[in-house]
């Protein structure tokens, strides 16, 4: 029988790791729901991880939330769960997502739930949509589950490209701006250096700066790749260690005019994705789980494990909420008005509800201004160039006369 080694967290949060023999993962979810346990991360004794096309699996949002809702309605029509399900498999072109469907009514109908079927494959199901998922077979509501699942993803996934599309925006901008800059670097003042050499005027302090930055991309271009490539690639390991994730992360709320941007969309994806477990009945503690592992952000993250430890302790959400400085004021007396009339969920929804408006007006304020200030900004730039060639030709005609 196989050994896996597992991560776990217990009813008061605490990680907890071991090792045990079971068939599969699923079989060891369900020893570790026994216990009391919450499953979080599981691997072979080997090192091979129980899903072995892990590494491979990559299907798109969108096609995952279209088969939550094709399911949805199927179930709520009266059709069994393998039936809806295989319904969905022979619709499904050959890929991974129909490969993935079979192999889950296959454990379907060897005795496996729902939601242990698809915990199998974490790298298209992640744990907020099996949490919810399980919370819909504890309840009987699989099927009004799903729609609500559908719908959050679609009001996350519509986020998400909202902000990639407020700052791809700006980044063509910029990128383009650069990419004059060293066209005229490079292949438009050589042309002037021999001519600046053979007139034998001075050249003036801003000209010989910008020919020496021109000789330097010209002869040394790999320095400057190279210095780039080392940059990035040592940013990416600073940002993978521990604390380099949690400072960055909280540098991101503070970003010069996408901090904001990135600011309002991280608070709307954890009170919908909060309040979607609330709402779906999970239990407090295993939702703060979901929502923890669910996080991208490391100051999210810390901020959920304390929320954890109050309510653990009996204490209230909100208070923990209004201590942290990444979240608005109104987000904790929202939530303080939701522990107090017993709609928490409802609360945190009409909390994502309002930072989706705001984010919105954020992305429309961001595009309406950036594009001068970089269109200025690159106006100076490339004048600035202009200048520096122009002002040695100024005495070269001195001379001639």
């Amino acid at each position: 029988m196989p050994k896996y080694t597992y991560k776990a967290r217990d009813a008061k949060g605490n990680l907890n790791s071991g090792e045990m023999d079971v068939v599969d993962e699923h079989e060891l979810m369900r020893e570790l729901d026994i216990k009391g346990y919450f499953l979080i991360n599981a691997e072979l004794k080997n090192g091979t991880g129980g899903d072995l096309l892990g590494p491979l699996r990559k299907v798109k949002t969108k096609a995952i939330t279209q088969f939550t809702v094709e399911l949805s309605t199927l179930l709520n029509s009266g059709i069994s769960l393998v039936g809806a399900l295989e319904i969905e498999e022979d619709q499904m072109g050959e890929g991974i997502m129909k490969t993935t469907l079979g192999e889950v009514i296959k454990d379907i109908r060897n005795g496996s739930s729902f939601s242990e079927a698809l915990a199998k494959h974490p790298k298209i199901f992640n744990k907020i949509y099996i949490g919810l998922i399980r919370a819909g077979e504890v309840s009987g509501q699989l099927d009004v589950i799903l729609l609500d699942l559908a719908k959050f993803m679609e009001i996350s996934e519509e986020n998400k490209s909202k902000v990639k599309s407020a700052l791809i925006y700006p980044g063509v901008l910029i990128t383009v701006c650069l990419l004059v800059c060293a066209f005229l670097m490079v292949f438009v003042l050589p042309s002037f250096a021999s001519i600046f050499a053979s007139s034998g005027v001075e050249l003036p302090a801003p000209t010989r700066i910008l020919m020496d930055i021109s000789y330097f991309m010209q002869e040394r271009w790999y320095v400057i790749f190279g210095g780039i490539a080392f940059a990035y690639g040592m940013f990416k390991m600073w940002t993978k260690t521990k604390d380099g994730r949690y400072i960055w992360h909280g540098m991101l709320f503070k970003l010069p005019a996408i901090g904001p941007l990135i600011s309002k969309s991280i608070i709307s994806r954890f009170t919908r994705t909060f309040g979607a477990l609330i709402k779906s009945s999970v239990p407090m503690l295993q939702a703060l789980e979901i929502l923890r592992e669910g996080s991208d952000n490391a100051r999210i993250e810390q901020l959920v494990d304390r929320i954890k430890l109050s309510v653990s302790e009996g204490e209230r959400i909100s208070d923990e909420l209004d201590a942290n400085e990444y979240m608005p004021t109104m987000v904790a007396r929202m939530v303080s008005v939701g522990e107090d009339t017993g709609a928490l969920d409802t609360m945190l929804l009409k909390v994502s509800d309002y930072y989706d408006k705001e984010l919105d007006a954020e992305i429309k304020g961001l595009t309406s201004v950036i594009e001068p200030i970089i269109i200025v900004i690159m106006g100076v730039i490339i004048g600035a160039i202009v200048l520096a060639v122009m002002l040695p030709m100024f005495d070269m005609t001195k001379t001639v006369k």
